[in-house]
């Protein structure tokens, strides 16, 4: 069963986003083969309900076994949710490099004599 048009660039978006992780692009699988089986699912809810009824379908499928793709999809984006926070916050705490300094940044002070450059204009 192949994914929607939507669900298809939401994913095809995520795994640019996390071209340089691994541990996300295997999340991002296993997400994509959940929903996967989630939309063939659906199918055959759909099928099955057209050829015996909606109620003789779903009576052979209890609510907790139709959950379970679901909660797995939920467990899986959870943790990748969690693994991205976890590097944002690594990443915050790195201290940030000062800006190169530039002579096209630079100022003439002019209560110095012989037109030294003396400080960035940012500053």
């Amino acid at each position: 069963m192949r994914r929607s048009a939507r669900s298809h660039a939401t994913s095809t978006r995520i795994a640019a986003l996390t071209s340089d992780n691994a541990a996300q692009q295997e999340g991002l699988r296993q997400v994509r083969k959940l929903v996967d089986a989630k939309f063939a699912e659906l199918r055959e809810t759909i099928q099955g309900s057209q050829e015996v009824g909606p109620c003789g379908r779903l009576a052979g499928h209890p609510y907790r076994s139709r959950q379970k793709i679901m909660d797995a999809m939920r467990g899986v984006i959870a943790e990748m949710k969690n693994r991205e926070q976890r590097l944002l916050d690594a990443r915050m705490m790195r201290p940030t490099p000062p800006p190169p300094h530039h002579l096209d940044d630079c100022r003439v002070d002019a209560h110095r004599t012989a037109g030294v450059w003396l400080s960035p204009a940012w500053s």
